[in-house]
């Protein structure tokens, strides 16, 4: 197992886990990115137990997608029993001209619709569920920045260790901002 590389201060964060079960981590969407924390290594270890991406089919539907997604997720909850908190990044809009492209496609009602599920599934796992939105966990950081936090404080080993998907053009995908979230989480990020 990979260690911190350099001793990081925790702050205090908005999950304290019993000493048994499981905390999921949420980078919400279509292809929504996951991470899987053990409660009893919650504040002595740094790596998540596993972590992924919910891949659907991009040539299905929206609501093929969404249904098939969220039963994955409910696959997953329940493979990680018990599941004791998610913490999931909460969608906002950004009055920006990508803000508005983004809703003017209706991505951020698509994308609430997909929370909502999930706190659905969630609460029907007995879960605790804990919206984070951006600004709290990463603020104006960019991709790069985060991707390069979380292999600091996981080590190269560590990303390796749990599967993370290799980075491109230094950017990692959405299982790398569930990890992120888990980081911040546990008050190390």
């Amino acid at each position: 197992m990979a260690r911190v590389r350099k001793k990081m201060k925790r702050r205090e964060t908005p999950v304290s886990p019993p000493t048994k079960g499981y905390v999921v981590t949420l980078d919400p969407g279509i292809d929504c990115g996951f991470a899987v924390w053990q409660g009893e290594t919650w504040y002595t270890g740094t790596l998540p137990v596993y972590a992924g991406v919910i891949k659907t089919d991009a040539r299905s539907s929206w609501l093929t997608r969404f249904e098939g997604g969220l039963e994955r997720l409910g696959d997953i909850f329940e493979d990680w029993f018990p599941l004791t908190y998610v913490v999931c990044e909460w969608p906002q809009f950004y009055n920006t001209a990508k803000g508005a492209a983004v809703a003017g496609r209706d991505d951020l009602g698509k994308l609430y619709a997909w929370v909502g599920g999930a706190i659905t599934v969630a609460h029907r796992e007995s879960a605790n569920f804990v919206p984070v939105n951006v600004a709290q966990w990463k603020g104006q950081l960019s991709k790069r920045v985060v991707c390069d936090r979380i292999e600091q404080t996981l080590g190269a080993g560590g990303v390796r260790e749990i599967g993370l998907s290799p980075r491109k053009k230094g950017e990692g995908s959405h299982d790398w901002d569930a990890v992120g979230i888990g980081l911040w989480a546990k008050g190390l990020f």
